[in-house]
């Protein structure tokens, strides 16, 4: 068990949702790890091509071209997860 005097000390929450949101918004599509075999598997597509055609958007772009913010963004990704839309690499 950890304490929560070590868990803020540590700032360990600050650090593990940092390191989520920093893939998430932060980098851009280019320099995210996706496995490019699991995801032509899974969307059809090669991640090269996508890149190439500017198809790839971290969370802040994905924001942006669609027009909401990140709730809307939740919404949208929700929507698609009954149809088996979305996939999480890491």
């Amino acid at each position: 068990d950890i304490s929560g005097s070590k868990i803020d000390d540590e700032k360990l929450i600050d650090q593990h949702y940092y390191a989520i949101a920093s893939k998430a918004t932060l980098l851009d599509p280019k320099d995210m790890a996706v496995p490019a075999d699991k995801f032509e598997d899974f969307f059809g597509e090669k991640w090269e091509d996508v890149l190439a055609d500017g198809k790839a958007a971290n969370a802040m772009q994905a924001c942006e071209k669609l027009g909401v913010d990140a709730n809307g963004l939740e919404e949208a990704w929700r929507k698609c997860e009954p149809k088996n839309k979305v996939i999480k690499f890491g």
